[in-house]
């Protein structure tokens, strides 16, 4: 029997564990929840994104919502799902949509937590002129990016290394590793570490500026 999934995310970086997800015969996606859609380039047309490309190829039903309210809990709720998987989703999750999955929502970020919390991890390791970075995989609690750590992947930050190549890095890791980290929840087989909040360090929206 397929486990029953509600994916939140966005981007290239969400796209590529979406894709990973929708092509297992493990999984069920029920819904995709991503950003509203923007006009874009000189003539400001409204594009897909890579996350609805892979949904209308898999017949997956996306909605953007504005915000998260008690009308889009009722909503989710009614899907039944097992569990929710975020990544790279500019929507906050409240307590009351948690509640709501079995086994709660996990989180993919591309730091290793309690180290960069919040928008912009990849850009922020290149910044700081960090040589190591990876994936977190926790789970979702109502504080930003300080839910109990599930599993660490580091990697080493070439010299070479730019958002593109650090970012193309990081997905592949994010989209191989969802398989394995979503079986051991399902079978209760992991430990939960809770987050050294006092080591927590936080990043900022990027803008042109920082280029």
């Amino acid at each position: 029997m397929k486990t029953s999934i509600i994916f939140f995310g966005a981007g290239k970086f969400g796209a590529e564990t979406l894709l990973i997800l929708s092509q297992s015969n493990n999984y069920s996606i029920d819904l995709v929840v991503t950003s509203p859609l923007k006009k874009q380039g000189r003539n400001r047309k409204i594009v897909d994104s890579p996350i609805d490309t892979i949904a209308k190829k898999n017949g997956i039903q996306v909605i953007r919502p504005e915000k998260i309210d008690s009308q889009f809990i009722k909503k989710i709720q009614s899907y039944k799902s097992e569990i929710g998987i975020l990544v790279n989703s500019s929507h906050f999750l409240p307590e009351d949509l948690i509640k709501v999955f079995p086994n709660k929502i996990i989180n993919i970020h591309p730091s290793l937590l309690p180290k960069h919390r919040g928008p912009s991890p990849i850009q922020t390791a290149l910044l700081d002129g960090d040589r190591v970075t990876g994936i977190t995989i926790m789970e979702i609690t109502k504080n930003l990016d300080a839910g109990p750590i599930i599993a660490q992947y580091p990697i080493h930050i070439d010299s070479k290394d730019n958002l593109v190549s650090l970012t193309k890095k990081l997905q592949t890791i994010s989209a191989n590793s969802i398989h394995s980290i979503l079986q051991k929840i399902l079978n209760k087989e992991l430990y939960y570490e809770r987050q050294n909040g006092d080591l927590a360090t936080y990043t900022k929206k990027i803008n042109k500026n920082d280029g």
